[in-house]
């Protein structure tokens, strides 16, 4: 009931006042889905690929938010390829949904290690739908509207791809955006802010059958704390991948991915926080993601 409470508040606060927060979602396997914040990544897998991923966030708290993504990428020429980036992210009435095309340019820079560079262009559908808020009185406040918009964008990223390591740097939007406008002389907007996303990872191999893989993301907008991933798996044969991550809000996940076809990966995520309010009313975080390697 708290929880719930809690939404409720932020939501409000989204339509009557200005807010500047972390927009963008989290996700454990960031990773497998780096093309929905670095358009880079579109081909820096060398392969002809489909990600399919979803998280329900919170089980058990109506209305919590439900994310789910698509992405395609494929080589285009000798050295450069393009993607596709589906992104559908429902929280109690606010529904976005971002559509996004990803172009990626590899520059040779030594035998084993490639730059790529990469440029995303698309926008967001906004739909929030105010009908089914619970108000305490019989007449509904006129304030509270439903709204439909589609706000454009474009990003940039880069990926320095070694051997055994990688470091990525991105902006997936740049524009500054405005979710609601002002009507009325009452200020009810929400300002998407731009964000940046660091991250990087080593695999250390153990011996010939076992691979350790520590990586990290860092994410950074103004008005809002710089949050971290921080994940660490061990890799076994190249058939199963097992570890676990932690985030610097306090919460922790299982991580399990299995290779047992040369074409299809299939990941698992269990996530947990350590936030009594949010603890004590849900059933934690589920996350999975299906990758469709087509052509090496």
């Amino acid at each position: 009931m708290k929880i719930t409470k809690y939404i409720l508040t932020l939501t409000l606060m989204m339509l009557v006042g200005t807010l500047y927060a972390q927009q963008e979602g989290n996700n454990t396997f960031y990773k497998d889905q780096m093309n929905i914040v670095n358009p880079a990544f579109a081909w820096a897998g060398n392969t002809t690929s489909l990600v399919m991923a979803s998280r329900s966030q919170w089980q058990g708290v109506k209305n919590a938010p439900e994310t789910q993504s698509f992405i395609a990428s494929t080589p285009f020429s000798v050295n450069s390829g393009i993607g596709l980036s589906l992104l559908s992210d429902k929280t109690f009435v606010e529904k976005q949904t971002a559509i996004y095309v990803d172009y990626s340019y590899k520059l040779k820079l030594q035998e084993n290690l490639d730059l790529y560079l990469g440029l995303k262009a698309g926008g967001t559908f906004l739909d929030v739908n105010v009908s089914n808020l619970e108000t305490f009185s019989y007449d509904f406040d006129p304030n509270l509207i439903n709204s439909k918009q589609f706000n454009p964008n474009m990003g940039a990223g880069a990926y320095l791809k070694g051997d055994k390591y990688y470091i990525a740097l991105s902006a997936p939007r740049l524009l500054n955006t405005e979710r609601l406008k002002e009507k009325g002389g009452i200020v009810s907007k929400a300002t998407d802010k731009v964000h940046t996303y660091l991250s990087g990872g080593y695999d250390v191999t153990l011996n010939d059958n076992a691979t350790l893989k520590p990586s990290v993301m860092v994410r950074n907008v103004v008005g809002a704390p710089i949050s971290s991933d921080f994940t660490l798996t061990l890799e076994y044969l190249k058939k199963v991948e097992f570890g676990g991550a932690y985030r610097t809000d306090g919460t922790f996940s299982g991580i399990a991915i299995f290779r047992a076809l040369q074409w299809m990966e299939f990941g698992y995520a269990y996530e947990s926080v350590t936030n009594n309010s949010i603890s004590n009313v849900s059933n934690g975080t589920h996350e999975f993601f299906l990758k469709f390697i087509l052509q090496k």
